[in-house]
């Protein structure tokens, strides 16, 4: 690659970069706010500064030509200017609206990308290609540990979660394909190397929903190697069998955040004598603010839940649905716990009708389904509505539910 060619371009980006911001700054957002009261206009407008930012990027070269006689090669491509476009006006309130009406035409551009991408790979001329493709594609999982384990890992995610995240970011993007393209067609990439691109694109595009559904277990796998590295698991907890627990919450998601804000306002003795048992480590400080006590734990272990002393908790509410459970289910995590805790009422959730009497036979003293629930609740506010008592309703939902606008929940 040339890479006076290379610094170029990205010098072009920079200026077109500084065009687009300061239009931005001076004109673009009170134009927009001024033609808001027409969604049509809104989405018109939104395509015409594209198409201006895509015309100035593409004939930078020609301006600098007209001005100094001399190319620069300092052009940039229609599709990193729509980038820089798009960029410039993201922050505009009616940039929701913008991206709802274009997106049924991104999808359909989409579509064509992909279909010009799968005509245009080649037939690899040398072996060289093939061998340079895996290269990329296993570099560019390579990178994903490197780059972005320690940075969710140094960022307060704990270290399961942090490498599952990394191993799901595995794909080489889209956006790098556009570069490619861009690069070969201005001459800064070789044939060849574009191949190799594409191919290990493809390579990571077949072996990324392989690599999704078996993070946790190659997480597994490596776990010892990133101890040995210096990321440590939250240590083990030595055994808590003595400690009674009034209550016991397994897992710490939007039900259970709701649940203890309740609790830290209107019993705040109970929320002292709970137990929290979750692996996302960088909520433990604002749970532990509450009063709760709060432990990692792995659901999906029972060693860890044993040792916990969840045998000596009077109620257990499993919070966590299966859709976001990992290597377990309500139906054994509340089997693992009658088992552990044959006194303990246990109370667990399901999200499909045909689970509930399952996780029952598991052992559950109580199973809930989030939309009856709610059915419960939007029956009763119906009757209300109907018998023009729907104020005093809400002021008593309100009340039982401790609603008010300033309610700041662990997870809001």
């Amino acid at each position: 690659p040339d890479l006076g060619l290379i610094a170029m371009s990205f010098l072009g980006i920079l200026l077109l970069g500084l065009f687009t911001v300061i239009a931005a700054l001076s004109f673009i957002g009170r134009a927009f706010n001024w033609i808001a009261k027409t969604p049509e206009m809104t989405l018109l407008g939104a395509l015409a500064w594209c198409f201006i930012v895509v015309f100035v990027g593409v004939n930078l070269d020609n301006l600098f030509e007209a001005a100094y006689g001399k190319s620069f090669h300092m052009s940039v491509g229609p599709g990193m200017a729509a980038l820089i476009a798009g960029a410039s006006i993201a922050t505009l309130p009616s940039s929701t609206e913008i991206i709802t009406k274009v997106s049924t035409v991104k999808d359909f551009f989409i579509t064509l990308f992909f279909v010009a991408l799968g005509i245009s790979i080649p037939m690899p001329e040398s072996l060289d290609v093939i061998i340079l493709a895996v290269v990329l594609a296993v570099l560019a999982i390579l990178a994903r540990q490197l780059i972005f384990f320690p940075l969710f890992y140094f960022s307060g995610v704990d270290q399961r979660n942090a490498q599952v995240s990394s191993v799901r970011l595995a794909q080489i993007s889209e956006f790098g394909l556009v570069i490619a393209f861009l690069g070969v067609k201005l001459g800064h990439l070789s044939p060849s190397l574009t191949s190799s691109v594409i191919f290990a694109f493809v390579i990571t595009a077949l072996a990324t929903p392989i690599m999704y559904g078996k993070a946790y277990e190659i997480h597994g796998w490596i776990r010892p190697l990133l101890e040995k590295c210096g990321f440590k698991a939250p240590p083990k907890l030595e055994s808590d069998g003595g400690k009674v627990y009034k209550l016991a919450l397994l897992g710490f998601h939007r039900d259970a955040s709701s649940l203890l804000y309740n609790l830290s306002e209107n019993d705040p003795d109970l929320a002292k004598h709970t137990l929290v048992v979750d692996f996302n480590v960088a909520l433990h400080a604002e749970i532990a603010a509450t009063g709760a006590h709060v432990h990692y734990g792995d659901l999906a272990n029972p060693e860890t839940l044993h040792h916990l002393g969840l045998n000596n908790a009077r109620v257990i509410v499993c919070t966590i649905p299966d859709d976001l459970l990992r290597g377990i289910d309500n139906k054994s995590l509340v089997h693992v716990v009658r088992e552990m805790a044959p006194n303990a009422v246990i109370i667990a959730n399901a999200i499909a009708i045909d689970e509930i009497q399952k996780v029952y036979e598991a052992g559950a003293d109580y199973v809930y389904l989030n939309r009856f629930e709610a059915a419960w609740t939007l029956q009763r506010a119906i009757n209300a509505g109907l018998e023009q008592r729907i104020v005093d309703f809400r002021r008593d939902r309100q009340s039982r539910n401790h609603y008010k606008p300033d309610r700041k929940e662990i997870l809001g």
